[in-house]
């Protein structure tokens, strides 16, 4: 039985097998290959340095899903005349938002950032690994506009212009279709993950979150299942909360495969709610347990969920994706420590 088999029986709600474990690292690989950020994406993006970041990482820590490419804000940035900055050993970060002034936006907005090599990356990891299961990974609505205009201003857009905030939306789901559609044509990946940190009910209001967020994801999903993929959410916010339970509900129905929960949740309460309806991913907090160690903690919290979530349809995850600067070593740990749990 091969991993991604492990994970795909569980976003199709038919489990077999150990529990899978999906770290979704978007940079550490880099330190795995002990290279430069800027070797990734100065100039063209360099799909075999890339590829071979993913799998030099997998390869130390056995894990059984990734994400086929080192991912970037960038993809959101500089085609639209924004400015990135790729510290030589830290993360890449947004200098410039492309549409801070509203007149960029009507200026650039035609643009479109060229995926050739981000796919070929894809494509690299697949054929090298072909037993590992493969994430596209995107921004969901909210937080890929967010990445477009800056996210201070998109919030006074949301309560002020929200005409204006609803083009700049518009345009962030196009160009996310448009990317998982080129994923698609060659089956680049195997499932669609959208990471939501701006997406998040506690911060935009639930409203904001039902009828923006869950109305355009409704229409990516609809559109995502129609090429075969599934779909795994990622909404920031405590959705375990009596507040959000209607909202996790509302964002389940739109029939997405998987829902991860992220920090400050209780898991049982959403287990609650996803139990026969989607897959549950999650797990331990990055920014205590795997970032500060040691190895007795992180195998503590990671049997915690173990204890409570192995028999449903679960997919091992840390609370947000990895990056540079977390101890390679206690992600090996975490993921030991998931195999062990199973072995029992």
């Amino acid at each position: 039985m091969t991993s991604k088999e492990q994970v795909m029986s569980r976003l199709a709600l038919n489990p077999i097998g150990g529990t899978p474990v999906f770290p979704r690292d978007l940079t550490l690989g880099l330190d795995a290959l002990d290279i430069s950020t800027e070797k990734i994406f100065k100039d063209e993006y360099n799909a075999d340095l890339a590829a071979k970041a993913v799998l030099a990482l997998q390869k130390i820590t056995h894990h059984d899903a990734v994400v086929g490419c080192i991912h970037s804000a960038g993809f959101n940035v500089e085609c639209f005349g924004g400015e990135m900055r790729y510290p030589e050993r830290g993360i890449p970060y947004v200098q410039r938002h492309p549409f801070s002034s509203p007149d960029d936006f009507y200026k650039f907005k035609e643009r479109e950032y060229d995926y050739t090599q981000v796919v070929r990356s894809y494509d690299i990891v697949k054929s090298s690994s072909p037993d590992l299961a493969v994430f596209g990974n995107l921004e969901a609505p909210v937080t890929r506009a967010g990445i477009y205009r800056g996210l201070e201003n998109l919030m006074m857009d949301l309560s002020l212009d929200q005409t204006f905030a609803l083009e700049i939306v518009e345009l962030g789901v196009e160009r996310a279709m448009s990317y998982i559609e080129k994923l698609a044509e060659n089956q680049s990946a195997d499932a669609i993950f959208f990471a939501a940190a701006s997406d998040n009910p506690d911060m935009i209001g639930p409203e904001v979150y039902e009828s923006i967020t869950l109305k355009y994801m409704s229409q990516l999903i609809n559109k995502i299942h129609k090429l075969g993929l599934p779909v795994v959410f990622h909404p920031h916010g405590d959705f375990s909360s009596d507040e959000l339970s209607s909202t996790l509900d509302k964002t389940i129905d739109l029939g997405i495969d998987g829902f991860q929960f992220a920090e400050q949740n209780n898991h049982n309460i959403i287990l609650q709610h996803t139990k026969n309806r989607c897959c549950i991913l999650g797990g331990i907090n990055v920014t205590d347990s795997l970032l500060l160690g040691p190895d007795e903690r992180i195998i503590n919290d990671c049997n915690k969920y173990m204890k409570d979530l192995s028999k449903e349809d679960y997919i091992f995850m840390c609370s947000c994706s990895l990056h540079r600067g977390i101890s390679i070593k206690n992600v090996k740990t975490m993921v030991s420590a998931v195999k062990e749990f199973d072995s029992k």
